[in-house]
């Protein structure tokens, strides 16, 4: 799904499981991304986090600090 579609179909899944699962998910995204800036080294946050390194860079290299929707799919 592309990033100027998400707002409108979380809209429309409000209260759905997906909906929940897709807010944990960019949480954890956030949650990540947050612990890189920190100054937490990638494989810390991999070992804590159950993640690949290659995930977490993904998600690393999508971050946007002037885009509240960076986390989004």
């Amino acid at each position: 799904m592309t990033s100027r579609t998400n707002l409108h179909a979380e809209s429309r899944n409000l209260g759905s499981p997906d909906a929940s699962a897709s807010s944990d998910l960019q949480h954890r995204r956030q949650l990540a991304v947050e612990r890189y800036l920190d100054g937490d080294s990638i494989e810390v946050i991999c070992q804590e986090m159950g993640c690949t390194k290659s995930w977490l860079y993904k998600w690393k290299n999508r971050y946007q600090a002037t885009d509240p929707g960076w986390s989004q799919e």
